[in-house]
């Protein structure tokens, strides 16, 4: 799977990847084009602040004035938490290139007659050229599933073991899986997925691991990764990366 999974602890991961000063840009027009980019595409930026984070997308971009406008989140108590942090670091995954800035304090204006955030631009953003992608665990009790076919036609479920931008793990204890061939793809895939429904998607075969359980049996591990993402699939599942992700520290805590 053309995934990344960090060592250690995944929140730490999401915040802490270092980033070689090759990609840096420094230049306020690059910086403007970068994140005028963000705004078209409507793409999920998660805003890291001091104490929490919250999701937003930016609302305008004036490269004049190096400043940007970011919405508000919907919990009033992380708004008033932004508001107080002195350095906040956003990062986004367009296409699933991980982008990463940060900034000094935000200040609360009004855009469009509604209340949002104002932020200068970075000294420095980094735009990696390389995708990389972090998996979270998805739930044990209520698990994710995955439905669709083989290309015999046989219908398949099974639970999903993890989640990212660039794909999915399964797990199962069928032995059919270890019979396809790596690289086929399985198209109109279901992602029953808690909290937000269904996505439907083209998935491609890229890992399978049989894994020997001494009361168990064997029991496969598939790796899928996604064909392509429309936009707007693309920040459902960063959403839900990213809300998994802040209930596995909640858990931690």
């Amino acid at each position: 799977m053309e995934t990344n999974q960090p060592d250690g602890d995944a929140a730490d991961a999401l915040q802490d990847v270092p980033i070689p000063h090759d990609y840096g840009k420094r230049n306020p027009l690059e910086i403007g084009v970068a994140l005028q980019n963000l705004l078209n595409r409507g793409d999920l930026v998660d805003v890291h602040y001091e104490g929490g984070q919250l999701l937003a997308r930016l609302l305008d971009v004036n490269v004049a004035s190096r400043a940007f406008v970011f919405d508000r989140g919907d919990v009033e108590r992380q708004n008033i938490e932004l508001l107080a942090s002195q350095r906040n670091e956003f990062s986004a995954q367009p296409d699933g290139v991980r982008l990463k800035f940060a900034t000094p304090a935000a200040e609360e204006v009004e855009f469009q007659g509604k209340r949002a955030f104002q932020s200068a631009f970075p000294e420095v953003l980094y735009y990696m050229q390389r995708r990389e992608y972090f998996r979270v665990g998805t739930p044990v009790l209520d698990p994710f599933m995955c439905r669709g076919r083989w290309p015999d036609g046989v219908e398949f479920q099974y639970e999903v073991q993890d989640i990212s931008l660039g794909g999915v793990a399964l797990r199962c204890a069928d032995d059919k899986a270890s019979e396809l061939a790596l690289e086929t793809v399985l198209r109109g895939v279901t992602l029953d997925v808690e909290g937000h429904g269904q996505l439907t998607l083209d998935l491609q075969l890229v890992s399978c691991r049989a894994v020997e359980f001494a009361q168990d049996g064997t029991r496969y591990q598939l790796g899928l990764r996604f064909v392509s993402l429309p936009g707007h699939v693309e920040n459902t599942l960063q959403r839900i990366v990213t809300q998994l992700e802040m209930k596995r520290r909640a858990l931690t805590r």
